[in-house]
């Protein structure tokens, strides 16, 4: 994203009128999603289980009529009971978005770090947004020699890019 449109007095120029970005974190998306209508939601990953000291990959499929907007994530790790919850888990976690290809970390992050501890969640200090009909692809890494449950769940926002509420009727 172009560094401009970060600072407070970025604007756009829109059907003839100035739309400022809005207040709080929801200034970091782009331009084009500000006017949109924003409606909850949530999609998960699971690795039921992952195996023993095991890599595994699976992904989350976005809607092919809303882009989705991640402002935070949460993680429950059980024992494969379903039953026992795990407050650390030693896991090491990449994401990877399919329209670009790009991994969002340097390099594979200790999972905890990306989506908190069970009691609270990984809050994203800058919404991610991912575009309608791309793919997020997770990447989990069991660093234990006993297979665990993980359930990812990643919540935001769909934005339903044809319901701009800023545009010339």
């Amino acid at each position: 994203m172009d560094a401009g449109l970060l600072r407070p007095e970025a604007a756009m120029l829109q059907g003839g009128r100035i739309i400022a970005p809005p207040a709080g974190a929801m200034g970091w998306l782009p331009p084009t999603e500000w006017g949109t209508i924003k409606d909850f939601y949530a999609y998960e990953v699971d690795f039921l289980p992952i195996g023993v000291s095991a890599t595994a990959t699976a992904s989350a499929n976005i809607q092919a009529d809303s882009n989705f907007i991640i402002m935070y994530a949460t993680l429950i790790a059980t024992a494969i009971d379903n039953t026992t919850p795990l407050a650390f888990a030693p896991a090491l976690v990449d994401l990877r978005v399919s329209s670009s290809g790009a991994s969002i970390t340097s390099s594979p992050v200790h999972v905890n770090a990306m989506f908190g501890d069970g009691s609270f969640p990984g809050v994203f200090a800058v919404p991610k947004f991912l575009p309608a009909a791309s793919q997020l692809q997770v990447t989990l890494q069991n660093l234990e020699a006993v297979a665990r449950n993980y359930r990812l769940t990643f919540f935001g926002f769909r934005s339903l890019p044809n319901s701009n509420m800023f545009a010339q009727k």
